[in-house]
């Protein structure tokens, strides 16, 4: 998700703001960007970073933390670390942690929550929209199972941690658009045969749901 960016103008005005819509199909209005968010995976909070809003980030989960990523545009993020998001053995206490930061004064119920990844945050969306949370974005990996819904959401999440749109996403475009002119005259009796397999806890698996597949399309493999 992350590339070293510029930063240009969006086309949103500043006086009517902009529009968002998270890989779930809702959409969330923003009359400027993003005061306070909370950010989940690595790849959303370099994303942020990149857009120079590190600043921004109140809370992460504890995969997005400079300790744990190494990555040096997190090193000076001072940001809560929820812990896992994955499954729901910690929903409980992401939310009580989040109610308890916004009692402190430290975030708000408007402020933005981005939910990344497992499906498992589409149940932390409904406790925490239940809970009063207005700005609650999920996209979970069935989302942003090919090439352009990435390219979308780099977009989205610059557009509300920095009003701006990266320089990075047309080169993302540009560089697709190469990799598909070099190979659309490939025969399809001359195509190469590929299979995206995965590995994950101590098993291989065939993948057919996955950015991977989309890439593999567009090499016209």
């Amino acid at each position: 998700l992350c590339a070293t960016i510029v930063t240009v103008p969006a086309d949103a005005s500043d006086d009517v703001g902009f529009d968002v819509t998270d890989g779930e199909g809702r959409t969330f209005h923003y009359d400027a960007p993003a005061e306070r968010i909370v950010s989940t995976g690595a790849a959303t909070t370099l994303t942020i970073a990149e857009a120079g809003a590190v600043d921004k980030i109140v809370a992460v989960d504890k995969y997005s933390t400079y300790g744990y990523t190494g990555y040096e545009a997190l090193a000076d993020m001072n940001a809560v670390d929820l812990g896992s998001f994955y499954g729901e053995t910690n929903h409980d206490y992401i939310i009580a942690s989040l109610i308890n930061m916004v009692d402190a004064g430290e975030f708000s119920l408007d402020d933005t929550v981005i939910l990344t990844s497992y499906s498992s945050n589409r149940a932390l969306y409904d406790s925490l929209s239940e809970a009063g949370f207005t700005k609650v974005l999920v996209w979970t990996t069935d989302s942003t199972s090919d090439y352009d819904s990435i390219v979308q959401m780099v977009t989205d999440v610059s557009m509300i941690a920095s009003g701006t749109i990266p320089e990075s996403v047309s080169s993302m475009l540009e560089k697709t658009q190469t990799v598909s002119d070099a190979v659309s005259k490939v025969q399809d009796s001359e195509r190469t045969k590929a299979l995206f397999v995965w590995y994950t806890g101590g098993e291989f698996s065939v993948g057919n749901s996955s950015i991977m597949n989309s890439m593999l399309e567009v090499a016209n493999a």
